[in-house]
């Protein structure tokens, strides 16, 4: 009977030890995920640019219940000039895509071009780079987590606030304001006669520099108390030298 339970006695050891070990990896495999931010830019104007507008959307779809791939949109202003004005593009946007270009030496910036994790940029229609970057994202690990990620809404205002886990040292924290969905009629330039949705559509924008806990508010010119459904919030660390992404996380309303 005594050697009974000194056999007993080791397995409850080694069952504790097993339990403790099992609870010690799944902690660190939620801090320490792989991650893709996908970024297209696009715009209503660009006759090559809804295929890869379906693209986003197909991915966001097949991915839906993965919360570390995030799939946002960007409209830029260049293709406002030649007859049709893309009124969810901005100046912003186009300057965002400039800087990947410059850091990328890129020849010129176009559309429609894909970016995931800030490293990796090909032509957003193109599903084989799509699936290969995606596939290299699973190498990456998360260099910053955000232990928290909150908003509220004030009437056409949205204030965040987040804080930080890692090392976030010469990197700025992005917030960005999205929109579900939009549906827009074109009635000129490449586009004219169709009817385009686009999908995770960035309509603000704001970046600081990455500090352990931050605040910022949008004002915007929506009724975001009657439309909150269709927004969410995306924030991401970025490092300001090479422009990679090393964190991200959502938070929905």
């Amino acid at each position: 009977m005594k050697y009974f339970y000194i056999i007993l006695l080791i397995f409850i050891i080694i069952g504790g030890f097993a339990f403790q070990n099992k609870d010690t990896n799944k902690h660190m495999s939620l801090e320490n995920q792989s991650f893709a931010i996908i970024e297209l830019f696009t715009s209503q104007g660009c006759s090559s640019c809804p295929v890869a507008d379906e693209l986003l959307a197909k991915t966001i779809d097949n991915h839906k219940d993965n919360n570390k791939l995030i799939a946002i949109s960007y409209h830029v202003d260049y293709w406002n000039r030649l007859g049709w004005k893309d009124l969810l593009s901005k100046k912003e946007f186009s300057d965002r895509q400039r800087a990947y270009g410059n850091i990328m030496n890129l020849n010129s910036i176009y559309t429609p071009q894909m970016i995931v994790n800030g490293e990796k940029e090909f032509i957003g229609s193109n599903e084989n780079d799509l699936k290969y970057a995606l596939r290299d994202t699973k190498k990456s690990k998360e260099k910053v987590t955000f232990k928290n990620l909150s908003a509220t809404i004030n009437g056409r205002n949205v204030t965040t606030e987040f804080q930080l886990n890692g090392d976030y040292q010469d990197c700025k924290v992005n917030i960005v304001l999205i929109s579900k969905k939009e549906t827009t009629e074109i009635f000129a330039g490449e586009n004219k006669g169709k009817t385009l949705t686009y999908r995770n559509v960035v309509r603000y924008m704001h970046s600081l520099n990455a500090e352990e806990s931050g605040k910022i508010t949008f004002n915007t010119n929506i009724d975001l108390n009657l439309l909150k459904e269709n927004f969410f919030i995306v924030a991401f660390v970025q490092d300001i030298n090479t422009m990679k992404i090393i964190g991200a996380n959502t938070f929905a309303f």
